[in-house]
């Protein structure tokens, strides 16, 4: 039987890829963007509602009636600083505690937020879901109180409300100025590209991995909610990285340069996945070098077209 999905953040790049896997499953897709937000490409019915807005957020809730809702509207989490003033620590606890009011009104089969291997902070060992949380930005702090309020409220919710932190996602799609289509970009078109912290390591996952693990996660039949990481498990540095790049592309690795190495400040985000093998019987299927090669096909036909 189809299902009546809700995704915020839809117009993103993650919830542009879950909305097609959807649709291509005969699912009646609702996109919540916000107001002024143009969408193009999809044929899911498109909500301009702005999340803060809580009475528009539950009248659009009550006259869609999802079976399954997807919050992944946050802040980007670019921003790698922790400054008392950033919107992001009030405005994404806010806007997700507005939607887990909404849903409960109108109480969907499943409900799944977006958090972030962010949470975990830069840590040398590979972090797992009951570990604590060690934030170093703004983003992530905020995507941390928003899991645990999320925890505490489930006591009170009649369906189970997931929180799936996420790998750095890439893939097809994806904006030129993140770090995997931007560094692509510049080897695709012959350029010389600059990598900052060459020994930073990072978590990467392909977006079509993401999107299979959040569906999995929604069809799951857990009573209560989880936290799950959906990641690759492996962190990679991103000096291995660009030159994988590189290979994939066919160029020379004399097109990249790195910045100044400094071991002692480099950070590692490696978050483990053995929790979503377990429940979940999933794993990142994508290598990084075949994900890495499907964007750069994906990238070469945009640039040569």
């Amino acid at each position: 039987m189809p299902e009546r999905v809700l995704i915020t953040g839809g117009a993103g790049f993650i919830g542009t890829h879950l909305a097609a896997s959807h649709l291509a499953d005969g699912d009646d897709v609702h996109l919540l963007v916000r107001p002024g937000k143009q969408v193009s490409g999809n044929v899911a019915t498109v909500h301009a509602v702005d999340l803060q807005d809580r009475d528009a957020l539950e009248d659009c809730l009550r006259s869609i009636a999802p079976t399954i809702i997807y919050h992944l509207a946050t802040s980007t989490g670019r921003n790698a600083n922790c400054d008392v003033d950033a919107p992001e620590l009030l405005v994404d606890p806010a806007n997700l505690l507005n939607m887990i009011r909404a849903a409960k009104r109108v109480s969907p089969k499943v409900m799944i937020r977006a958090g972030s291997i962010a949470e975990y902070g830069g840590n040398p060992r590979t972090a797992h879901e009951d570990d604590r949380e060690n934030p170093s930005s703004s983003y992530g702090a905020a995507l941390v109180a928003a899991t645990h309020y999320c925890s505490v409220l489930q006591r009170q919710l009649p369906f189970p409300l997931h929180t799936a932190r996420l790998s750095l996602t890439y893939g097809p799609g994806q904006a030129a100025n993140y770090m995997v289509p931007a560094l692509l970009q510049g080897l695709l078109r012959r350029e010389q590209v600059f990598v900052r912290n060459p020994l930073d390591r990072r978590d990467l996952a392909h977006v079509n991995d993401i999107v299979a693990g959040l569906r999995m996660l929604s069809a799951a039949n857990f009573a209560q909610g989880q936290i799950i990481n959906l990641t690759s498990g492996h962190a990679p540095s991103m000096r291995q990285v660009a030159y994988l790049a590189c290979d994939v592309v066919g160029v020379d690795r004399e097109l990249v340069h790195f910045g100044k190495a400094h071991p002692a400040s480099a950070s590692t985000l490696c978050v483990s996945a053995e929790r979503a093998r377990a429940l979940l019987k999933w794993r990142a299927a994508i290598s990084l070098a075949e994900g890495l090669a499907s964007t750069a096909a994906a990238m070469r036909q945009e640039i040569y077209a």
